[in-house]
């Protein structure tokens, strides 16, 4: 029926009448197929011939009078094809009379909306209509001015989806398979209203729909280029506007371009440069970095060296290959880590709908409470805060009354935010080689699990995580391989004699220091974790006591080829126990008895937060790390030689900046047990006590002299 065929005075379902009808038993070849039938496809109806062949149509079609005295049907077309079909040949039951039951609706003649709520209504209990289908139907429907409302009431669906099936019927072809084939649903075609302006932009992401949580990644990869474009359209006006020349992002920048940042300059007398004192002025620009997150105004001097600037800290000039490398890299890490920005909100999205009810998130439970028996630092969720609380159902501050059932849901949705934290740290420049990359491995299989699709920066970075453990494996292998030959090799060394002599030897097993009790022979003789030097020593003189010998103090050696220091003890069966371990390395006893650790490491008496600066070598691959107070907790790290001093203070300094922690400079300390040569952060009210600015090396700069 088209929507022409019946002028009406009032929308149907106003003036429907109750249904009525008789039975007819008709030929099926006789009947009229309707001309608003919403199947495109009868499918196959092999089966359904074979039903009929034998038992004839046992549910009655649904037919409308026609002209000429014939009928027309309104439900059944599958049913109407299939028994003529065996009809025709000749497969029909004799047994059975050769027609079909027919329910006759005149009462639907006159009323061609109300004949295809009849279609949508009696094909739900059968093969089911497609969505495309189902969407013909709907937009059949509003041409006969029946309101999205009253379709979602007649048919018991959301209006909001009605509306997205109306909409869907007048797209392409293409989008109504993806729609038909699952790839597409209906809330993502009402998502794609809000790009229909961008013809392009919209076949992009239904290009990428092979699941519908590819589509909604690519819809919010693009909202996320509308928005920065949107911010980068005011920024350039108000450039325009203040007369500030605009240039383009400088090549190489931050660290290796010529061009600096206008708050990192100081001028002949010291002081900082005061960017609205000189945004307007000859040779200072500024640029609208599409790079960062949010976009952002950077106000940089172009030629500041020309200009009689200064930077606060050595230059880090690259040779052109090496700066074309870094950048190239550096960029790299920044699209990565915008993307997997894009895609964290889309899985967020997804685990609240997976996980965002109390019963849900149950399953969870258990995981959770292993968690926070084993390593409870790990149920952190400092940047996931506002996730969290919307996760658990509403704000955490009424906690002290909560009941049970509340405070587990509080805490399995902890314990989920946990995971999402820890992939923002291991996802950040750099962090996917370190902090326990099997941890957000496991959390991607789980959402995987859950039905999730992974977007294609979420699949690199788990592709990454995934090389980086079999990586450590293989490293840890070949260090245990190499430890155990370096401890043999010392045992040898220092075994013979007249007395005999043990070793305690570490073994970094992960994240612990497993230390070795050996013999001088190289015979191993028990084994203990633990970071405490002076407790391992003691333990290690409590089983040699009760192997008959009595320990005297312990000897620190070091041991070049390994980079290990270790410790050895001479003692003879019988010798008398002698005094406490003197404290190691010569560091200095608080009034406890244990070690100073404030005169070892530089801590601050102030207040002030501790940053270390040091060299390592990860894996064969000279870096520099920035840490906490701790040495434990990497914030950033820097690929450079132990050699470039300067670039790596200026480096780290900027780092800081960016924190909101700016410092006056920084001071070299002393090895301790925990890190080699290093350098503190120096806070600005320690600025009295600067020296002068000392040179790059390492070797130029006394213990104990700011940087």
């Amino acid at each position: 029926m088209e929507p022409g065929d019946t002028t009406q005075s009032e929308p149907d379902g106003a003036g429907a009448t109750e249904p009525e009808g008789y039975l007819l038993y008709l030929d099926p070849r006789d009947l009229l197929g309707h001309r608003g039938n919403l199947r495109s496809d009868l499918g196959d109806l092999t089966e359904l011939q074979a039903s009929i062949a034998g038992e004839g149509v046992l549910q009655a079609l649904t037919v409308i009078p026609a002209d000429g005295g014939r009928f027309r049907v309104v439900a059944g077309h599958r049913r109407t094809a299939a028994a003529s079909a065996v009809l025709d040949a000749g497969e029909w039951n004799p047994a059975i009379a050769p027609t079909v039951p027919c329910l006759v609706r005149p009462d639907l003649a006159d009323h061609p909306a109300e004949q295809v709520f009849a279609m949508l209504g009696e094909n739900g209990p059968r093969v089911d209509l497609t969505v495309s289908e189902r969407s013909r139907g709907y937009a059949q429907l509003a041409a006969f001015d029946v309101p999205p409302a009253e379709i979602a009431r007649r048919t018991g669906i959301k209006v909001e989806h009605v509306k997205a099936s109306i909409r869907l019927d007048a797209m392409s072809n293409d989008v109504k398979a993806k729609a038909d084939a699952g790839q597409l649903n209906l809330d993502d075609i009402l998502a794609l209203k809000e790009f229909e302006d961008d013809p392009e932009v919209e076949q992009r992401i239904i290009a990428a729909a092979g699941t519908s949580w590819g589509a909604r990644h690519e819809m919010a990869v693009e909202r996320k280029k509308r928005k920065d474009n949107e911010r980068a359209a005011e920024l350039k006006a108000e450039l325009k506007a203040a007369g500030v020349r605009e240039v383009a992002r400088p090549k190489a920048w931050p660290y290796e371009s010529k061009a600096v940042a206008v708050h990192r300059l100081v001028d002949v007398d010291g002081k900082p440069l005061e960017v609205e004192a000189v945004k307007t002025t000859e040779g200072f620009a500024a640029f609208v970095d599409m790079q960062s997150s949010p976009v952002e105004l950077v106000y940089v001097c172009l030629d500041p060296e020309g200009m009689g600037y200064t930077r606060p800290t050595g230059s880090s000039y690259r040779s052109p290959e090496e700066q074309r490398r870094a950048s190239e890299k550096r960029e790299a890490d920044e699209k990565r880590w915008a993307a997997l920005n894009v895609a964290a909100s889309v899985r967020r999205k997804f685990i609240k709908e997976t996980w965002g009810s109390a019963k849900a998130v149950k399953e969870l439970l258990e995981e959770a409470t292993r968690t926070a028996a084993i390593r409870p630092s790990d149920l952190t969720a400092r940047d996931v805060q506002d996730f969290l609380a919307a996760l658990a159902g509403g704000s955490l501050d009424n906690l002290q009354s909560a009941r049970l059932d509340r405070l587990q849901r509080v805490f399995a949705c902890r314990w989920i935010a946990a995971q999402e934290q820890h992939l923002i740290d291991v996802g950040r420049l750099g962090w996917e080689f370190k902090n326990r990359p099997e941890q957000a491995i496991a959390w991607f299989d789980k959402l995987v699990a859950k039905g999730y699709g992974l977007s294609p920066a979420e699949a690199d970075l788990c592709e990454r995580l995934t090389e980086r453990v079999a990586q450590a494996a293989v490293e840890t292998q070949q260090q245990a391989a190499a430890e155990r030959e370096a401890q043999l090799r010392k045992a040898t060394e220092v075994g013979g004699g007249d007395t005999v002599v043990f070793m305690l030897w570490p073994v970094p097993e992960g994240d612990i220091v497993n230390w070795q009790l050996v013999a001088g022979d190289g015979e191993h003789i028990d084994e203990l974790p633990g970071d405490d030097v002076a407790q391992v020593q003691q333990w290690a003189a409590g089983v040699l006591d009760e192997m008959g010998f009595v320990a005297t103090a312990w000897q620190q050696r070091h041991d070049e080829a390994s980079s290990t220091t270790y410790y050895v003890i001479d003692l003879e069966e019988g010798d008398g126990c002698a005094e406490e371990p003197a404290p190691v390395n010569g560091e200095p006893e608080a009034a406890d008895g244990e070690p100073d650790v404030s005169a070892a490491d530089g801590g601050d008496d102030q207040g002030e937060p501790v940053f270390a600066l040091f060299a390592v070598d990860a894996g064969g691959k000279p870096q520099w790390w920035l840490t906490d107070d701790d040495f434990g907790t990497a914030i950033a790290d820097l690929d450079a030689g132990p050699d470039e001093v300067g670039k790596a203070q200026e480096w780290a300094a900027d780092v800081l900046a960016r924190m909101q922690m700016p410092i006056a400079g920084w001071r070299l300390v002393g090895r301790t047990d925990l890190v080699p040569d290093h350098y503190l952060a120096v806070w600005g009210d320690e600025q009295d006590d600067l020296p002068a600015q000392a040179g790059s090396a390492a070797d130029d700069t006394a213990e104990g002299e700011t940087i």
